[in-house]
């Protein structure tokens, strides 16, 4: 099971990796969660490669970067614009006050 995900895994990470890039040029989205899938694919290539090399030496402490670096994606994607969007724009002292 732990080989067939191994093997599946970059798959998921290019289609992750095209879904950032459209968010970000299309999207007018931050381009940082594209440049971070890059590496992320990259490293998830690299990860494959030392588990199916028997690298547990680089295999284990790269599966813990790669797993907390998704956490920290997924986070973002579900918690961190909604949190940016629901903070009111600040009110200059000298404005007006709006009637409803």
């Amino acid at each position: 099971m732990h080989s067939a995900i191994g093997g599946t895994l970059p798959v998921v990470g290019f289609l992750a990796l095209i879904l950032a890039v459209l968010h970000w040029w299309p999207g007018r989205g931050p381009a940082w969660p594209a440049l971070v899938m890059v590496v992320l694919t990259v490293l998830i290539v690299v990860q494959a490669n030392a588990g199916y090399s028997r690298t547990l030496g680089l295999h284990v402490p790269l599966g813990v970067a790669i797993v907390g670096t998704t956490v920290g994606l997924f986070s973002w994607s579900i918690f961190g614009r909604d949190f940016r969007r629901s903070v009111p724009a600040p009110v200059a002292p000298d404005a007006p006050a709006a009637t409803p």
